[in-house]
């Protein structure tokens, strides 16, 4: 299994508890978060970790290197900001496989990547995504699913009583992004999911599982502790 992991965020909301670095390198007990992400995905039989890094790379490459617990470490080095979607459709490059996970680098879960998998190829959909069940939010954007779990909405930011939201880990076919009318710059959430959820090409993994994401200076305290544990 390859695993693209997102990990070009500046991390500006928590410049005031972390140094000015990129914020999959913000320190949770004693290493960085990318690390402890790592540590979770090595059990899944992950081969090549592909690394989408552009502000402060070299933190990242100096400190994890080429290799992390027997998993290959590739980087794909933005020039210059190619937006969520941009970035995983030039770390898709470097893998080999079909099927290929993708991850944000800021947030902490602990999907099962070999379920996930199992359940986007049988689908036969594009993408299959990571939904967890919430009760009064208004950081994310609700999914909504049918029966088939075929995903036929995505709605935007805002105060909701309950729902799903996408937690950041999803399955998707290599090829997906080479195929939809977009520039070099665009986002996977604006410019893809949202624009293409009537096509039927999107399936939902429901998850029921812890979810941080380490955004903002709360939900990083909070990480540090329920990591610790």
């Amino acid at each position: 299994m390859d695993v693209v992991i997102l990990s070009g965020g500046l991390g500006t909301r928590l410049r005031s508890l972390v140094n000015d670095i990129p914020k999959t390198m913000a320190n949770i007990n004693g290493k960085p978060f990318l690390c402890c992400l790592l540590d979770i995905i090595k059990d899944y039989d992950v081969k090549n970790v592909i690394l989408a890094v552009g502000y402060k790379k070299e933190f990242i490459e100096e400190y994890i290197g080429n290799n992390y617990k027997e998993m290959n470490i590739i980087y794909s080095e933005e020039e210059k900001p190619l937006g969520t979607g941009g970035a995983i459709r030039k770390a898709l490059e470097y893998s080999k496989e079909d099927d290929v996970v993708v991850m944000n680098g800021d947030v902490y879960s602990k999907v099962n990547l070999k379920k996930l998998m199992e359940e986007h190829k049988k689908s036969k959909k594009e993408v299959t995504l990571a939904l967890k069940y919430m009760e009064n939010f208004e950081r994310y954007g609700a999914v909504e699913f049918n029966d088939k779990k075929e995903i036929i909405k995505f709605e935007e930011k805002k105060p909701k009583e309950k729902g799903y939201i996408n937690v950041g880990v999803y399955a998707m076919k290599k090829n997906t992004l080479n195929n939809i009318n977009v520039g070099v710059s665009f986002s996977i959430e604006n410019d893809f999911f949202s624009k293409y959820v009537n096509k039927n090409i999107f399936n939902a993994y429901l998850y029921d599982g812890d979810f941080i994401d380490i955004g903002i200076p709360e939900d990083y305290k909070k990480a540090i502790k329920v990591m610790k544990k």
